[in-house]
């Protein structure tokens, strides 16, 4: 066996906070992050100062890929974050591919057409349409850049479908069925599978007290045209708002996108539509949201779990769509709601949840997803799976 460290290798994206949180509990010291970045060398913009202060930076291209997979050969694990292109030809090009850990994000399923799945509404795919086309000055832009790096050997293209069905061993995000992807032939019949979350209740509300206080909507998580904004503005143009405002995560994703839907939400709500363009640390965005005693995330894809849990913990009323997110918290006994049923249904669809409601999905939360269960979880986990030496790790986890 090799060093007993484990590798990570991600991107800078905004939940990888939540992995290096919990790797640490559950193996202090051992854990390595590499972060891979564009040629461009654009700014770290998501990863807090603790990781980017440990973390090792390498620009993607065919040397990068070669020396990581090489390098995965002196880890016990290598955890890839999410199943790009680039992390793809690492697992394919290593030689202990038994070593290996996937965490599939979502998009690389759904959003790459590998499972018949409607992803937008049909306004919203429009939109979509329309934002996702490259003006002249783009165009001239991207020309430059490749000019630019026309030297860079970037890596070459791998079949995304034939890496998921060979990797054998994955971490289980909530919410993932993987008995259904295992069906559609994505995974093998034989993979694994570790507990893991990137959202453990202790860090995603470090303030325990912290309650919902307001009756405001929270509308979707990020400027991602799977969040189907326009059609959620036309359900919620036919209920009587009151004074609630709706509060609207943007920025994250398509900048073209989101300004679609400022334009849209101001149009249709005036003062009553307020769009989050500005990222905010996670404590400062949870205050915000507090303020949101509706949740409503009109994905048809599993999307937006971090919000999910955090607004259920903190005592909102969350509507989803039947997805697997839905059915996922409904299996475990969540007071959750449905966007085409309760939502339109409803006589007071925007009446709060009851004090003991509150208390019953932050039991049920807590119970699953703090961090003191999900170390031990993974801890055995990579015992059973990795024959992982635990020895050095067995301290008390600090929460």
């Amino acid at each position: 066996m090799s060093n007993g460290e484990i590798l990570h290798i991600t991107k800078d994206e905004k939940f990888i906070d939540g992995a290096y949180y919990l790797f640490e509990k559950a193996f202090p010291n051992r854990n390595r992050f590499v972060v891979l970045k564009p040629p461009a060398d654009p700014p770290i913009r998501y990863l807090n100062k603790k990781l980017v202060a440990k973390a090792e930076f390498k620009i993607i291209s065919r040397s990068t890929i070669k020396q990581l997979a090489d390098r995965s050969s002196e880890y016990s694990v290598t955890v890839l974050h999410g199943l790009n292109n680039e992390h793809a030809l690492i697992y394919s090009s290593a030689v202990f591919k038994d070593r290996f850990m996937g965490i599939i994000h979502g998009g690389e399923i759904y959003n790459s057409g590998l499972m018949d799945i409607v992803l937008m509404g049909d306004e919203t795919k429009k939109l979509y349409q329309n934002t996702s086309q490259t003006t002249f000055i783009e165009r001239a832009k991207n020309l430059l850049r490749k000019i630019k790096y026309r030297n860079h050997k970037y890596p070459k293209q791998v079949d995304l479908l034939h890496i998921l069905y060979q990797m054998q061993v994955f971490g289980s995000l909530p919410g993932i069925s993987y008995q259904k992807y295992i069906n559609e032939k994505i995974y093998n019949p034989f993979v694994q599978h570790i507990p893991f979350s990137y959202y453990p209740i202790d860090f995603i509300i470090s303030d325990k007290d912290l309650r919902v206080q307001g009756k405001d909507i929270l509308l979707g998580n990020s400027a991602s045209a799977t969040n189907n904004h326009l059609e959620a503005f036309e359900l919620l143009s036919s209920i009587n708002l009151g004074d609630r405002k709706i509060i609207t995560p943007l920025s994250y994703g398509s900048e073209k996108y989101a300004k679609a839907i400022v334009d849209e939400g101001q149009k249709l709500f005036g003062d009553q539509f307020v769009p989050l363009n500005k990222f905010l640390p996670i404590d400062e965005y949870n205050r915000v949201i507090s303020h949101c005693g509706i949740v409503i995330m009109n994905h048809y894809r599993p999307q937006a779990m971090g919000n999910i849990i955090a607004a259920l913990y903190m005592g909102a009323k969350v509507f989803l769509n039947t997805t697997n997110v839905y059915e996922y918290f409904k299996g475990l006994g969540c007071h959750i709601f449905l966007i085409d049923e309760d939502l339109t249904s409803q006589k007071k669809p925007f009446e709060l949840l009851s004090s003991n409601q509150v208390m019953h999905n932050r039991a049920v939360l807590e119970e699953l997803l703090s961090t003191a269960v999900l170390v031990e979880e993974m801890r055995k986990a990579f015992k059973d799976i990795f024959d992982y030496n635990n020895t050095l790790n067995q301290q008390e986890v600090a929460l």
